[in-house]
């Protein structure tokens, strides 16, 4: 990659069935600019390299003014009561944000970070809002089945022309940094890191800020072998991978685009270890090197693709 420009959104990680949506003050449920909704049915053909999204909101699932659905920044609808619309989103993360709309705020709604979810190519996720505990207004997500019938049922909301212009991040770059060059056996935090893992995530850090590139998102992945329980190495997977995210925020890289997680022994660059050494640890130690690793994955839009 070359220079970079890091102009990454807040993103924030984790398989979330409910979302929290932030609402502020928006166009009244009598407005009398909300044309009628139509009959309208659900495109579920959906090309490979893109995704698709459906919000549904039911006559009775919450009380109220109209609720503006945003997809990473980019206005989608206001969503009556008993109306559903589709709209474009982007394979892997996507930022939704629904508000009432306050011109008092210079629409900064839309710009807020919202919640991270990761859509699926080739498929329509779907996504219903519903009323918290506080009776404050939340995304729901459904399963394909539950969520085309519950659209069924609705009618589409189409008052309004959508804004979404989608620029979806796409894989720029990874890093593999080898775990043994950053911890000693079993360690996993800042204190315990080695010197030779620190000069590495310099090095990395500096190739990242020296790129041209817009970067939208750092992935920091941890994986281990598969000596040991599973829920150990789970752990220590993540442990890593939230070091390693530290220390590339140290080396000045933006807190907001570093996502940590742990794969564990599930991404195994080698398999065989255990069959080909059963009685060699020594052996099975040096085979499974290559597993035991801290990935750097960059998300964004190359130089030549904006």
């Amino acid at each position: 990659m070359d220079k970079t420009s890091l102009s990454a959104f807040p993103i924030r990680t984790g398989l979330m069935t409910t979302l929290a949506v932030v609402l502020t003050a928006c166009v009244s449920a009598g407005d009398s600019h909300l044309k009628p909704l139509a009959s309208g049915e659900v495109a579920t053909g959906v090309a490979e390299q893109t995704a698709s999204m459906v919000v549904i909101r039911e006559s009775d699932a919450l009380p109220g003014q109209a609720v503006n659905i945003f997809v990473n920044g980019e206005y989608l609808t206001s969503l009556q009561p008993g109306a559903f619309r589709q709209g474009p989103a982007c394979v892997g993360e996507n930022r939704l944000m629904a508000s009432y709309t306050d011109v008092s705020t210079g629409y900064q709604e839309k710009v807020a970070p919202g919640q991270a979810v990761r859509l699926p190519a080739a498929e329509v996720s779907y996504f219903r809002v519903v009323a918290d505990a506080q009776g404050q207004p939340v995304l729901q997500a459904l399963d394909a089945e539950s969520g085309l019938a519950l659209a069924q049922q609705q009618q589409e909301q189409v008052h309004t022309l959508r804004r979404v212009e989608l620029q979806c991040a796409v894989p720029l770059k990874t890093y593999t940094l080898q775990a043994s060059a950053l911890f000693p056996f079993d360690k996993f935090d800042y204190a315990s890191m080695l010197a030779q893992g620190k000069t590495e995530i310099r090095q990395v850090a500096a190739d990242i800020a020296a790129s041209q590139a817009r970067i939208d998102r750092i992935e920091v992945i941890g994986h281990t072998d598969p000596e040991g329980s599973d829920a150990y190495n789970q752990q220590l997977s993540e442990r890593r991978a939230s070091t390693v995210r530290q220390a590339l925020a140290e080396n000045r890289l933006p807190t907001g685009a570093l996502v940590a997680s742990g794969r564990g022994e599930r991404e195994l660059l080698v398999s065989d270890c255990r069959a080909r050494f059963p009685r060699d640890a020594r052996q099975r130690t040096e085979c499974d090197q290559p597993n035991r690793r801290v990935e750097i994955k960059l998300f964004g839009q190359a130089p030549d693709a904006r």
